[in-house]
């Protein structure tokens, strides 16, 4: 039976009801609080759209899933759909997922029920889109369009004290797997760091399973940060430094 097969693959997924849909729950006024249901409302729409379960979207998968709400201007989509596959694989990853959905305010007119059917999910979305936008304005004190290691500090250190406490390793852990190298971080690159660090705070009940999950290894063993198994994990992360 397909649909016995389908409500199979969506539980595999976490989702106990495929004909429910999940509300965002009541959220503090801060951004930590707003960041984590965004992306949780994000990390499962990407995985409801990635029917095959490749952990990838093909413009197939997601122009199929719009037309079902009326969207019907595939060549408006299409164009989004290239100018975010930074990597030009024909498919998207869930980084640049996070920049077709920011960059859809435009087609849109900041409205995200085409993916989001409640109206709180979409209201979440759309602000959580803006203020990260807001943010990376504020921190990028040398307007270069990039987030270099001492502007993400104050960033983390002024807006998500908690993912900067000593002895939480969160930050610790995290940023290097986006600055390596000295590279600064595009928008897009800003945006997955916040859904990994999202991922990574206690209590946190996202899945993660597109963030970045570097192997650990021994620098002993001549695989360690200095290694060259440690630069082609930096350059395989080098699209999140390209802006769309």
């Amino acid at each position: 039976c397909v649909c016995a097969e389908m409500a199979n693959r969506l539980l595999q997924r976490g989702v106990s009801d495929p004909h429910k849909c999940y509300v965002s729950h009541d959220i503090d006024s801060s951004l930590p609080s707003l960041l984590t249901e965004a992306m949780k409302l994000l990390e499962a729409r990407f995985m409801n759209l990635d029917q095959d379960m490749a952990d990838t979207l093909t413009f197939s998968e997601l122009s199929n899933e719009l037309s079902l709400v009326g969207f019907t201007d595939e060549e408006k989509l299409g164009d989004l759909f290239r100018r975010v596959d930074t990597d030009k694989s024909g498919t998207l990853n869930f980084s640049e997922f996070l920049s077709l959905l920011y960059l859809w305010h435009n087609v849109a007119n900041g409205d995200y029920s085409a993916f989001f059917k409640h109206p709180s999910n979409a209201k979440i979305v759309a602000e959580a889109f803006a203020s990260m936008e807001a943010q990376m304005t504020k921190y990028d004190v040398d307007k270069s369009r990039r987030l270099d290691l001492n502007e993400l500090h104050a960033f983390f250190q002024d807006q998500w004290p908690e993912a900067t406490a000593q002895g939480s390793g969160i930050l610790e852990n995290v940023l290097p797997l986006f600055t390596k190298a000295g590279r600064d971080l595009s928008f897009p690159g800003f945006m997955l760091l916040l859904y990994t660090v999202s991922c990574r705070m206690p209590g946190s009940n996202l899945n993660g399973k597109y963030a970045p999950q570097p192997r650990r290894v021994s620098t002993a063993s001549g695989v360690g940060p200095d290694s060259q198994f440690w630069r082609e994990l930096v350059d395989a992360f080098a699209v999140l430094q390209t802006d769309f």
